[in-house]
């Protein structure tokens, strides 16, 4: 049984708008109900192009309105290492077959 927290990797294809929203709103989301400890949540994208970008402005303005902080992202390649997560979540049928590849 692990001793860390429970990880969740949230996987788009870029992972500059849809994987990074759902990543800050759920982090926040666990820190409010004090989970912060106990679930550790990460985003990344099937893609390569846009790794270390900052998040897309478009979400990052639906974050900020929203009272969100989306200053922090770095988009992420998923790789073989991801696997390690005991709970992956795809946007969308491509992302499942690119991450089951």
């Amino acid at each position: 049984m692990s001793t860390g927290p429970y990880r969740v990797a949230v996987v788009c294809l870029g992972n500059i708008c849809r994987s990074p929203i759902a990543d800050v709103v759920v982090n926040a989301l666990l820190g409010e109900a004090g989970l912060s400890d106990r679930v550790e949540v990460t985003s990344c994208g099937t893609g390569t192009w846009h790794i270390g970008e900052p998040m897309d402005q478009r979400a990052a303005a639906v974050l900020t309105r929203s009272g969100y902080d989306a200053s922090r992202h770095r988009a992420r390649h998923f790789g073989a290492d991801w696997h390690d997560h005991d709970l992956i979540l795809v946007m969308d049928h491509a992302n499942l077959d690119d991450v089951l590849a």
